[in-house]
C-alpha cells in the first residue's frame, strides 16, 4: 500500500542523524536523560503545547533533572526505578512476548541504585503530573504471569500526553495486536496524502514531532500540535528542526508496529522506492535489514516485500497477519 507523493533524497540519513543534537536552553535534556529520542515530547511540555510528558532518568541524575525542569517551571513526579531484566528471568514469564518496549524489573526509588532508571513524569502543574502518575504505570508481572493495566488507563495517559481526543478514541478501537495493526488501520483512513506532520515513525530517534499514533495520517489535531512543535523548535534549536522536518519526509517501510525502517530514497512508482541507505526504526526484523543493506530497491506486492539490487532479486519476505501483531507491509510516502 502507497499513497503518492515525490519526496528529495537530500542529505544522507546518517548526516540528518547527526544533526539531531540540541544546542539550546532545552539540551541539557538531552544529557541527563542520555540521549535525545524524548527531546521534542519534553520541549512539547516546555512550550506549553502539552500537559505532560514521562521519560527514564538514570538514578545519578536524579536530582539534577529534577532541578532543571522544575527551573523551566515544570514539576516533576517519580513512579519506580527501572532494572535491566535478566534473559533468564524474561524466558519465565508467561506472555513477555506481548510487551513492545520496555523489560526491567521496578524497584521502589529509595532502594534503587547505580545503573538503575526511574520512571519520571514531567508536566505543567503538580496535579497533572501526580495524575499521571496515577494512570502512567506499566504492564506488572507476579509470579511470573504478566498483567496488562487496563484499557481505561491507557486511554487516561494518553489524555495527559496531549493526544488528540479523535487518535485517543481511534487507539482505544485499534489498538488489538491480537487482530489489528493501528498502522494499516491509520493508512486506511487517510485521504489523498500523509502528511509529513503525522510521521510518528522516527519518535525512537528523536525526529518526529508527534509520538503518538494518528487515527489518520492526515489529521488536522496532529499536523495542527505538530504545526505549533516545528514553530517552536525553530525558534530555540533551528538546526535540530531542519533535520526533523528532511527525515520526516522520508519514505518509510513498515511490516507493523514494531518493524519499521526508514529509507534515504525517493519512489519511483506507486509501489516502489529506490534508496541509497536504510535505518531500523525500531525492531525490523535482522533477515530483512540485512536484505535492504544489501539492495537498492524496495518493492511491495500485496503481502509480500521484494529486496532488489538493481535489477537483481535479493529476498523477498511474506507477511502474515495471523499471528501476534499483525504483519501488513505499507511502503508510505510523505507529502
Amino acid at each position: 500500500m502507497q499513497i503518492k507523493a515525490q519526496t528529495d533524497a537530500g542529505a544522507p540519513l546518517h548526516q540528518l542523524l547527526q544533526a539531531l543534537r540540541p544546542r539550546g536552553e532545552l539540551s541539557a535534556y538531552c544529557s541527563l536523560v542520555s540521549g535525545a529520542a524524548l527531546f521534542p515530547q519534553f520541549a512539547g511540555v516546555a512550550a506549553r503545547l502539552r500537559p505532560g510528558m514521562d521519560c527514564w532518568v538514570p538514578l545519578k541524575n536524579l536530582d539534577e533533572f529534577t532541578r532543571f525542569a522544575e527551573g523551566l517551571g515544570l514539576a516533576v513526579s517519580f513512579d519506580c526505578a527501572f532494572r535491566e531484566l535478566s534473559s533468564q528471568a524474561r524466558d519465565r514469564v508467561v506472555g513477555i512476548e506481548t510487551l513492545c518496549t520496555t523489560y526491567a524489573t521496578g524497584v521502589r526509588v529509595e532502594d534503587a541504585g547505580i545503573g538503575d532508571c526511574v520512571h519520571t513524569f514531567v508536566a505543567l502543574t503538580r496535579d497533572v503530573a501526580e495524575q499521571m502518575h496515577g494512570c502512567g504505570w506499566y504492564p506488572v508481572v507476579v509470579k511470573d504471569r504478566l498483567f496488562h493495566k487496563p484499557i481505561i488507563d491507557h486511554l487516561e495517559f494518553g489524555r495527559l500526553l496531549g493526544y488528540p481526543d479523535c487518535c485517543v478514541g481511534f487507539f482505544e478501537k485499534s489498538n488489538n495486536w491480537n487482530r489489528t495493526n493501528s498502522y494499516v488501520e491509520a493508512y486506511l483512513n487517510t485521504g489523498a496524502n500523509c502528511d509529513y506532520r503525522t510521521n510518528c515513525f522516527g519518535k525512537n530517534l528523536g525526529y518526529s514531532l508527534a509520538f503518538h499514533i494518528p487515527c489518520r495520517f492526515d489529521c488536522p489535531e496532529t499536523i495542527s500540535f505538530s504545526a505549533a512543535l516545528a514553530k517552536f523548535l525553530d525558534g530555540c534549536e533551528p538546526d535540530y528542526a531542519a533535520a526533523c522536518r528532511q527525515l520526516l519526509h522520508k519514505p518509510v517501510l513498515s511490516l507493523n508496529e514494531r518493524e519499521i525502517a526508514v529509507l534515504d530514497g525517493v519512489f519511483v512508482d506507486h509501489c516502489r522506492v529506490k534508496y541509497r541507505d536504510a535505518i531500523d526504526l525500531f525492531a525490523m526484523p535482522g533477515p530483512v535489514l540485512q536484505a535492504m543493506k544489501a539492495g537498492n530497491i524496495i518493492e511491495v506486492r500485496g503481502r509480500f516485500v521484494l529486496v532488489f539490487r538493481n535489477q537483481e532479486l535479493v529476498d523477498t519476505f511474506e507477511c502474515r497477519c495471523d499471528e501476534y501483531g499483525p504483519r501488513v507491509p505499507l511502503l508510505i510516502a510523505w507529502a
